[in-house]
């Protein structure tokens, strides 16, 4: 008992999350994986249901383009010239979300949000800012965006508007490279690439966080990117660089390690949370030309033991 006190005020003086809790280590239970010829590259993924017809609205990294999956059946794609870019290489679009009319995406190599309506029309810019926009999430007619080349995270009203911006210091170190985005309960969750999450209000006070500063789960996170919550406040997080999945509680804390083999490059995710499926889109891709392994992974959280 000596020991384990002097190691709590250890973690403690150092900034350090002690875990005494049971970790779980489970494995995925695939249902299927579906693939298109015309999706490679595929980053963000956003599920939605409207009128008992679901949606799987797709960004499509190196195809410049935007997908929609009807019942995961018919799929309509609609590939997006580029606007400010000199050098014509594709937009790189990152991630989506949906307002309940559009669908909106970020341009990762413009720095641009785009929205569409559900059938991929009327494309509009919503909003620019500087390149390198990954994460986005729509709640309470706003949307909290991510912006990877200056670390920030971006509050915009639903006119277009930037409400905010703010980069977030641990320690006095900025926290780089923000990537997924994921609102629960009044707070928006927030994870950066070398693995930190924090949770914050619309007024983008941080409420809590969760700091990786140790090897932890077998393995240490090196590149945390989408996060996506569950039907019970439980936060999964994809450590893509060691192709598994993290799961955290409520207070941020990590409770479970969910691992698939066939991920090569794990990079967006989206939940059905009433029927408790888990989409994963796989990027992998050996050369910029060259997209190989990529799909949609589709799991069965309730066969995915992890509580």
């Amino acid at each position: 008992m000596k020991y384990k006190f002097i190691l709590i005020i250890f973690l403690i003086f150092f900034n350090i999350q002690p875990i005494f809790t049971k970790i779980y280590e489970n494995e995925l239970h695939l249902i299927e994986k579906i693939k298109f010829e015309e999706l490679d590259a595929i980053q963000g993924l956003e599920f939605i249901k409207i009128d008992n017809q679901e949606y799987l609205i797709v960004a499509n990294g190196y195809k410049n383009s935007i997908a929609v999956l009807k019942d995961l059946k018919i799929f309509s794609l609609v590939k997006v010239p580029n606007l400010t870019n000199e050098d014509h290489r594709p937009e790189l679009f990152a991630d989506v979300t949906f307002d309940g009319n559009s669908i909106f995406a970020t341009s990762w190599r413009n720095g641009i949000v785009y929205s569409f309506d559900l059938n991929l029309k009327n494309k509009k810019e919503f909003f620019s800012y500087q390149r390198n926009f990954l994460g986005i999430n729509f709640q309470n007619n706003k949307f909290f965006v991510a912006q990877d080349k200056t670390h920030e995270i971006l509050l915009i009203n639903n006119s277009g508007e930037l409400i905010w911006k703010k980069q977030y210091l641990i320690n006095d170190q900025v926290l780089t490279h923000p990537y997924g985005i994921s609102y629960y309960d009044g707070l928006t969750y927030i994870s950066f690439n070398r693995g930190y999450i924090i949770a914050v209000n619309e007024s983008g006070d941080v409420i809590k966080s969760y700091l990786s500063r140790f090897e932890e789960i077998g393995k240490k996170i090196t590149n945390l990117q989408s996060i996506v919550h569950d039907a019970n406040g439980n936060l999964l997080a994809l450590d893509t660089s060691n192709n598994r999945i993290i799961i955290f509680n409520n207070q941020l804390e990590p409770r479970a390690v969910l691992k698939y083999d066939g991920f090569t490059s794990p990079r967006g995710m989206t939940i059905d949370k009433k029927n408790n499926k888990l989409f994963v889109s796989d990027f992998f891709n050996k050369n910029i030309h060259i997209e190989q392994n990529t799909g949609i992974f589709i799991f069965d959280l309730n066969k995915s033991f992890y509580e």
